[in-house]
């Protein structure tokens, strides 16, 4: 949205759509071969028509952001 005040909006393909315990709804996203992952309600979810593959952006707000250096391909010595 052109009135919004994010600054960080990047294009993103969702690759995986995870139903939570507690009714959201994890969002993993990979904007070139980063990983991004997210946590939405299951309503966003169906009112945004989340779908594998989907192309999306990704809009990042805050002074915080959290690093996962959880490997996403296996790692050879």
């Amino acid at each position: 949205a052109t009135d919004s005040s994010i600054l960080n909006i990047l294009p993103a393909t969702i690759r995986q759509l995870t139903p939570t315990s507690d009714g959201a709804c994890a969002v993993t996203l990979t904007v070139g071969e980063q990983v991004l992952r997210a946590l939405v309600s299951a309503y966003s979810a169906k009112n945004l028509s989340l779908t594998i593959g989907k192309q999306v952006y990704a809009q990042i707000k805050g002074t915080i952001a959290l690093a996962d250096n959880t490997p996403t391909k296996p790692q050879h010595d």
